[in-house]
This record gives structure tokens, C-alpha cells and sequence, in this order.
């Protein structure tokens, strides 16, 4: 068992032309995941707003530890999803994978 695990792989070049043609593709998806990351921001606005204004009657309590946990949670997530810090994480990912796969082709 001297090969590397790598040698059992196939590794294929990504024909970038074939997107080319997939403008149209992106750019919908585009304006479908800006709207969603709107819909998202403005209906976490609302439950913040309505949080605080039930805190301020007296229905709710301001020390609600979860409630605070989860606004800042689902918060973090919108604004991942609207920096695009998703496809940072992915493109790291991947870069890293093809280093390590050229690394062990090479030993």
C-alpha cells in the first residue's frame, strides 16, 4: 500500500465557459436571496420591536436571557447571509481541499 490515498482520485479541471450561458441563472438568484435576506432583516426588526414594546408594558421581561441569545443569533446569521461571508467560508474550504490534494499528488 505505497500510493497516497490521493492516487485513487480523478481530478477534473471546471469548465468555467459552461457558465457562460448561467447569467441569467445568477443574477435571479441574486435578486432571490437579496429579497430573502430583506424579508429576513425587516421581519427580525419586527420581533425586536415587538419584544421591547411587550418588555416596556410588562408582559415580557427585559433579563430574558434566551430571547436575547436568539436575536443576536438569528442577527449573526442575516448579516452572514448578506456579507456573503458564506461563500468566503465555502471558497476557503475548497482552496484548502485542492492544496491538500495537490500536497499528497506531489509526496
Amino acid at each position: 500500500m505505497d500510493a497516497s490515498w490521493t492516487d485513487q482520485f480523478d481530478i477534473y479541471v471546471i469548465d468555467l465557459t459552461v457558465l457562460d450561458g448561467m447569467d441569467w441563472a445568477l443574477v435571479v438568484g441574486s435578486v432571490l436571496g437579496t429579497l430573502l435576506c430583506v424579508f429576513a432583516m425587516v421581519y427580525w426588526l419586527y420581533k425586536l420591536i415587538l419584544g421591547l414594546w411587550q418588555m416596556s408594558a410588562g408582559r415580557a421581561n427585559f433579563h430574558d436571557r434566551s430571547f436575547w441569545i436568539r436575536m443576536l443569533v438569528v442577527l449573526i446569521l442575516i448579516m452572514a447571509a448578506m456579507s456573503g461571508l458564506w461563500f468566503i467560508i465555502i471558497a476557503q474550504l475548497l482552496e484548502s481541499i485542492q492544496q491538500s490534494l495537490e500536497r499528497g499528488m506531489t509526496v
